[in-house]
């Protein structure tokens, strides 16, 4: 073999290599959507954050419409809203404006295509209360995981888990013990 010959075919095995490696060492299988999920969970709760930063308060239950500025009802057309004419431009925060979604008036969807409900603690039902519950003992105020809001799908098994179950599916923005 002359050098033009060995320089091609290393060229080559390089350029294979460079194409598959980041292709066998991609992750896949049911753990993918799940991570998907959780990422697109702290998007969301960033963006939230961000938000109250802005506002000194926490979005109402239009989650999606208040984190891009969906609406055009505002003088701004397209994402992100106004206060007052010609005032501050707010939002989109967090890049939300291109995750997924599903229905309409659109809600944040999960990589399984389930919605990824917002709750703010206040006025928060017991059901969804009884979920974040940490613990509890009669006669004493429950531990909750957070006290502000809780953002949580259903997960790969497009069902809601019983409240502390150890091997839920449920993705969520508070972690379980």
């Amino acid at each position: 073999m002359n050098w033009k010959t060995t320089r091609r075919l290393t060229a080559r095995i390089t350029f294979v290599i460079l194409l598959a490696g980041p292709l066998s060492c991609r992750e896949t299988g049911p753990d993918l959507g799940y991570k998907d999920s959780l990422i697109t969970i702290n998007i969301i709760d960033n963006a939230i954050r961000m938000y109250h930063a802005e506002h000194r308060r926490y979005p109402g239950k239009d989650l999606f419409r208040d984190l891009t500025g969906s609406g055009d009802d505002d003088g701004k057309p397209g994402y992100g809203y106004r206060l007052e004419p010609r005032g501050t431009v707010y939002g989109p925060w967090n890049g939300v404006h291109r995750l997924s979604t599903k229905g309409d008036p659109p809600r944040f969807a999960d990589a399984y295509g389930n919605e990824i409900e917002y709750h703010p603690f206040e006025g928060m039902s017991e059901d969804v209360k009884d979920y974040m519950t940490k613990s509890s003992a009669p006669g004493r105020e429950p531990v909750y995981y957070r006290r502000d809001y809780i953002l949580r799908s259903r997960g790969p098994n497009g069902k809601w888990d019983p409240p502390r179950n150890p091997d839920s599916d449920d993705i969520t923005n508070f972690a379980r013990e």
